[in-house]
């Protein structure tokens, strides 16, 4: 029994990934939302789901050292660090999100819907103070709130790392450093790109999701019903950025905290929900039109012009150049 329990993960990478990814945070996601909704009598504190989030990367790392070994680890840890792509990627993965958002907000200006930038004078305040509204903590939320509330530069400080290590490098890893290739290797890079954005819409089920479905049942199941279009978009718009940049995971890391922090800072402009959750629809659609048009430009098969998408080669001998 024992060979064909340690061979299924090799024989079922993609179901393997998925189990592990969601096990690891729903592990953390679920009792967390179950006190915050009462059904729990002990303190489960806010770092549990806040480290939870990282169970795509971890869940790659376990795939990937138990087929390859250290030497897997270590090419896969190789693209983390692969910088030396074109200038103008950095410019996409940093600028296309705030792009499509004031394009979103120039339209808006014309219908008279303006959000209140002055907001933004004590932004740093603001967030500082959301920060302290995530309780209980075990203490690292707690000293994170504390270092912002000092000013404007320890509140960027806190701000830029959450916004790399929370989307960034907690998922990046997972969803385009193992899944994306496992699924280019059998397919086109358009239907690989909709594979893992359909699987990581789901996996947004975070304890939100969770404590919503505690208290009011099936209606929660709205939230990733939406974040399947969304991350669909924005799963397209990461593998174009992958397969372009030979496979660099550093330019989704940006990428994803260009989108998160570019999102954070916006709703901190709107300061009023409602408006706000018409924005995120708005930018939707406008992921949507910008991920058809990389389609159309660069082809389903590849979303790469004279390039191979990047599929997944021996662990033990791939190289990134």
């Amino acid at each position: 029994m024992q060979p064909a329990v340690s061979s299924w993960p090799r024989r079922n990478p993609i179901a393997a990934f998925s189990l592990l990814a969601f096990g690891l945070s729903w592990a953390g996601y679920i009792p967390f939302a179950a006190y915050q909704a009462g059904l729990l009598h002990f303190k489960v504190v806010v770092e549990v789901p806040m480290f939870a989030q990282y169970g795509p990367s971890v869940a790659a790392l376990i795939l990937i050292g138990a087929e390859g070994g250290w030497s897997g680890i270590r090419n896969l840890l190789r693209k983390v660090v692969h910088w030396r792509v074109g200038i103008q990627w950095y410019a996409v993965v940093l600028l296309l999100t705030p792009l499509i958002v004031l394009t979103v907000l120039g339209v808006d200006a014309l219908f008279g819907v303006v959000p209140d930038f002055g907001n933004l004078s004590s932004w740093y305040t603001r967030w500082s103070e959301g920060l302290r509204t995530y309780t209980p903590s075990a203490g690292l939320l707690s000293w994170m709130a504390a270092f912002t509330a000092r000013g404007r530069w320890q509140t960027l400080v806190i701000f830029a790392t959450l916004a790399i290590c929370n989307g960034g490098l907690s998922e990046e890893l997972g969803w385009r450093g193992h899944l994306l290739p496992k699924l280019q290797a059998r397919r086109s890079a358009l239907a690989a790109s909709i594979g893992v954005g359909l699987l990581w819409s789901f996996w947004h089920t975070d304890p939100d999701f969770w404590r919503a479905l505690f208290t009011t049942g099936i209606a929660a199941f709205s939230k990733p019903l939406v974040y399947t279009i969304h991350s669909t978009a924005l799963a397209i718009l990461f593998t174009w950025v992958y397969n372009n940049t030979e496979g660099s995971l550093l330019l989704p890391i940006l990428f994803h905290a260009s989108y998160n922090a570019t999102i954070t800072i916006v709703n901190l402009a709107w300061g009023a929900p409602g408006k706000f959750s018409l924005l995120v629809v708005e930018t939707i659609v406008g992921l949507c039109v910008v991920a058809i048009i990389v389609v159309v430009a660069f082809g389903p098969a590849r979303l790469a012009l004279g390039r191979e998408p990047s599929a997944a080669p021996s662990l033990a001998s791939e190289t990134v150049r």
